[in-house]
């Protein structure tokens, strides 16, 4: 499978690096303003546009954007070519951006993967084990508190930062924790007074999942310290943890009590990332496969950007919005697409 990588973001050596060690990849070509067919590595050429790279390149090709190409206008046109896409960093999104590439990459069959690297700490996966503990959920609270310092260099500018860089895994894995969809979304994105961000550093959301499980998310990314917590409630008892300890109490106790212990890991920024790599590849390789299971495989793909699309137009538009809208495709929802971009 050839890869192009489509803008050079400040991980896109990474890419390099990780794909160039894949065995079943191979990055031939990076398109770039900064020059025309010049050699970026052994067998790979710049070029300065993605219709100049695509007449020496063979398809199938599978297009890479990093944060420099995440605007939209690339991502639309490596679609409208007929190519797959894997984001880097949903960093610089726009709710008419995000319309328009969930209509096409429907109408056009083709799949975009957001590569997630589980920024939450696998907080959800310490009680994964315990769930059934609960017995019938009937609400979730999450908090994730977080210091600017977590962010790194160049986040001042971008738009629903929380949401993009932490809000979304966390969302996510809850998904994943209870094997249920999200249904129905409630969000508020703002910036508190002391924050220099451009904007929505604090995400604030009421999320429904199938089998009537509610969920209660609040997110920072200008706290003074960081903290998580996740605390499920069902008809037999209750769960709680920090991403340490995991704390137990049946229905009826008056407190919590210790079940579970473990030491804090350190965290491996470039082993999770290629875990994430790894994912992203594995998930486009279903999704290129032929038969009802590459149409599943694409759906899944795009259940991510549908989530983060649902939370952003819920807060542009201050209702509560149906996640599935984002995995219909129709005239209607076309016609939106195309008058929003």
């Amino acid at each position: 499978m050839d890869i192009i990588n489509l803008g050079q973001g400040p991980r896109w050596r990474e890419w390099l690096k990780i794909l160039g060690s894949h065995p079943d990849v191979k990055s031939v070509a990076v398109v770039s303003q900064d020059g025309d067919a010049a050699e970026t590595g052994t067998g790979i050429r710049r070029h300065a546009t993605l219709t100049r790279a695509l007449q020496v390149v063979s398809e199938p090709v599978v297009i890479l954007t990093g944060n420099a190409a995440n605007g939209g206008l690339q991502a639309v046109e490596a679609l409208e070519a007929g190519l797959d896409i894997i984001l880097d960093r949903p960093d610089t999104v726009s709710l008419a951006a995000l319309r328009r590439l969930a209509s096409l990459a429907l109408k056009k069959n083709r799949a975009i993967v957001l590569t997630r690297e589980d920024a939450t700490g696998s907080i959800a996966s310490a009680l994964r084990s315990l769930r059934g503990k609960v017995g019938v959920i009937s609400h979730v609270s999450y908090i994730d508190r977080r210091p600017w310092s977590d962010l790194g260099e160049g986040a001042a500018d971008i738009p629903y930062l929380q949401l993009t860089r932490f809000g979304l895994d966390n969302l996510e894995n809850l998904c994943s924790l209870f094997d249920a969809d999200p249904l129905r979304v409630l969000a508020r994105c703002s910036r508190p007074p002391w924050s220099n961000a451009a904007q929505c550093t604090t995400t604030e959301v009421f999320l429904e999942l199938e089998g009537n499980i509610q969920v209660q998310y609040f997110g920072s990314a200008t706290s003074s310290h960081r903290e998580q917590s996740l605390w499920i409630e069902g008809d037999r008892g209750s769960l709680r943890s920090d991403g340490v300890a995991v704390l137990w109490r049946k229905r009826g106790w008056p407190k919590f009590v210790p079940w579970r212990w473990r030491p804090r890991a350190t965290v491996d920024a470039k082993r999770r990332f290629a875990q994430a790599v790894s994912r992203s590849l594995t998930l486009l390789q279903q999704g290129r496969a032929s038969g009802p299971r590459a149409g599943a495989a694409n759906r899944t793909a795009l259940s991510p950007l549908a989530l983060l699309g649902s939370v952003i137009r819920s807060d542009e538009e201050c209702r509560v919005v149906e996640v599935a809208a984002w995995t219909r495709s129709g005239p209607q929802d076309a016609a939106i697409a195309t008058a929003g971009a």
